[in-house]
């Protein structure tokens, strides 16, 4: 219904789509570009609800604006959201870091509200691994598998852990020791920077042999045209020429703009102004003339204008030919499809190259 109405505008999307409407059990997440369309998208779904008899609790409903949005006329009485909002449990906003700092301190807290219910319960350590493997790690897997994981979330958890495994006093077993196999004198207590690893090469796994689409892949996918052209070097490649010939500048290369992101401000979008070029320049070479570094900057921009679009369209770039490969692990001896492989088995695999050995191991030896 909400597809099909032609006076609601959606948000285009890299690749000609448009996103519109999320659904994931009882949560619904709608992206649209003015408040007549959110005006609209009330109407259609109350039309639903006196049909159905399922409706939308608006008190409960939120709404966060990106730009210029003036509220004061929109009569619908949702709760303004301000910086950022929560979908499904992640918080979304302007300020990436700032939103994915909030949903980690919310995480963090649970986590340690749930340690410090089950510290009441005099569990013996591997009862206690067990708890954290399963309560812990069922509270951090979504957000893990969706935000970067900071440094000082890493430690805070570790340090929850190890503070409810050994009640606050000293550890007498290595916490990379207690990740590893019973057969490698470790408990399989989970590693979060490993499970970190793991689910991105589950992601990526999707992303190559998934069967269904997803919104998500369509911006990974632009994102991994994008870096194509971003890391691409800009002199002596033939894939960007002026008149049909390859550009040479010892220059800018010694000014460290050697590939085309160092001419691009961050997000490479836009490129630099012609005076912080001929700023950097300067720096490493005073004798350069202004109009020498102008006149090459310019020919490269012409250069990657036409070279960017080559490699975006897929000629000598990332096409959908060159992504025709085939991935695969030895398992047993035998070559396993890399789509087939799960989660844990990669996750297996990432920690046998971290193990750390008990330090008791080889003290008592039998003769």
């Amino acid at each position: 219904m909400l597809k099909k109405d032609q006076h609601i505008q959606g948000i285009n999307i890299p690749g000609g789509g448009r996103s519109l409407i999320h659904q994931y059990a009882d949560d619904t997440s709608i992206t649209v570009r003015n408040l007549a369309s959110v005006k609209r998208v009330i109407e259609l779904l109350g039309i639903y609800g006196s049909a159905s008899g399922a409706k939308i609790n608006l008190e409960k409903s939120e709404i966060l604006c990106v730009g210029a949005v003036d509220m004061s006329e929109c009569d619908i009485p949702l709760t303004v959201s301000k910086g950022m909002i929560k979908v499904l449990g992640v918080n979304v906003g302007e300020d990436e870091n700032e939103a994915r700092d909030v949903t980690w301190t919310g995480v963090l807290n649970k986590v340690k509200q749930n340690l410090n219910l089950w510290k009441m319960r005099k569990l013996r350590l591997r009862g206690k691994v067990i708890v954290v493997n399963c309560l812990m790690m069922s509270r951090v897997n979504h957000v893990l598998s969706t935000l970067d994981l900071p440094l000082w979330v890493v430690k805070d958890l570790n340090g929850a852990v190890k503070f409810f495994l050994w009640d606050g006093k000293p550890a007498k077993i290595a916490h990379k020791a207690l990740t590893n196999g019973d057969e490698d004198g470790g408990l399989k207590l989970i590693d979060v920077e490993v499970k970190k690893r793991a689910l991105r090469v589950k992601t990526i796994k999707k992303y190559l042999f998934g069967k269904e689409e997803y919104c998500w892949m369509v911006f990974f996918e632009d994102y991994l045209d994008r870096a194509e052209v971003l890391n691409q070097p800009i002199f002596q490649n033939p894939k960007i020429l002026h008149n049909n010939r390859i550009l040479v500048s010892r220059d800018f290369e010694k000014a460290g703009m050697k590939q085309v992101k160092h001419l691009m401000l961050e997000g490479g979008s836009v490129f630099k102004a012609e005076q912080v070029i001929i700023r950097d320049v300067r720096r490493v070479n005073r004798d350069v003339r202004e109009a020498v570094i102008v006149g090459m900057y310019r020919r490269v921009r012409e250069s990657i204008g036409t070279g960017w679009m080559t490699l975006l369209l897929g000629q000598g770039g990332m096409g959908e030919e060159n992504r025709m490969f085939e991935l695969g692990v030895e398992r047993g001896g035998k070559r396993v499809k890399f789509e087939d492989v799960s989660t844990k088995s990669v996750y297996m695999d990432l920690m046998g190259g971290g193990m750390k050995k008990p330090a008791s191991e080889g003290v008592g030896k039998v003769f």
